[in-house]
């Protein structure tokens, strides 16, 4: 018998956990903030996130499995104050059941800071449907307290043009531009702080992707990020390994 749409996603759904990736302010030991990111269980046949989503994508349920494990992932963190990252997939980006499903989130929680992270591959142009999308998007979600993050930023220029026309509380620079920072020329350094200061001239909080040693570390502090995150800091864990989801942080990096 054949499965219908929900049922294969519920099925994939199962066969994978979340695990989350710290997000640091500077001179903070415990992060105060996570990205939700998801791995297939032991003996799955899908073990990472692009395999998961790969099959979600060639059956025709990716939004809906996105959908599915952001509430995975909320449900994870039980009652953690710490703001969470999850990701928006590309074909969510439109779709009328989209704010439905964080109603949903928000009713699973109603007091977490919840940031909605659109992915690198979702194509913010001013033509197309995703930044009229998003801009409709900023009542509905401001209703249900939620933030919007811009994800890699930097790594096309269609981001520059999105960072005028869409209100993102977040800009996530793409690791690209991270690594081996501190080795980089004092001109390109300079480079990155004029995108560091139009950020923040747009009310945005900078993070710094992919962070992978302390010299990487220190030149994102020394260029004004507000936030990192990267492997320097830890590997994404399940909820129950990360002793600072029972630490009841306050969601202190929610923008102003």
């Amino acid at each position: 018998m054949r499965h219908t749409i929900q049922q294969q996603c519920d099925l994939l759904a199962k066969a994978t956990f979340p695990v989350f990736l710290g997000i640091h302010a500077r001179g903070e030991k415990q992060p105060g903030a996570h990205e939700a990111l998801v791995r297939g269980k032991p003996g799955a046949k899908q073990s990472s996130a692009h395999d998961i989503f790969s099959v979600a994508r060639k059956h025709g349920f990716e939004g809906l499995l996105s959908a599915t494990l952001r509430e995975k992932a909320l449900d994870a963190c039980g009652a953690s104050r710490q703001t969470l990252f999850l990701n928006v997939a590309s074909p969510e980006i439109g779709n009328e059941d989209f704010i439905p499903s964080v109603a949903r989130l928000r009713n699973l929680n109603p007091t977490k800071n919840i940031v909605l992270e659109f992915h690198e591959s979702t194509k913010l142009d001013h033509e197309g449907v995703p930044l009229y999308w998003l801009r409709k998007l900023k009542d509905p979600l401001q209703e249900l307290n939620v933030s919007l993050a811009l994800d890699d930023f930097g790594a096309g220029m269609d981001r520059l043009s999105a960072i005028f026309s869409a209100e993102f509380h977040y800009i996530k620079f793409d690791m690209a531009l991270i690594r081996h920072l501190d080795l980089k020329p004092l001109r390109f350094r300079r480079g990155l702080q004029c995108l560091l200061e139009l950020t923040h001239s747009h009310g945005a909080i900078a993070i710094a992707e992919g962070v992978q040693s302390a010299g990487e570390a220190e030149a994102c502090w020394d260029l004004g990020f507000d936030l990192e995150q990267g492997f320097f800091f830890g590997h994404p864990v399940p909820a129950e390994r990360d002793s600072t989801f029972s630490l009841r942080h306050p969601a202190v990096f929610a923008p102003q």
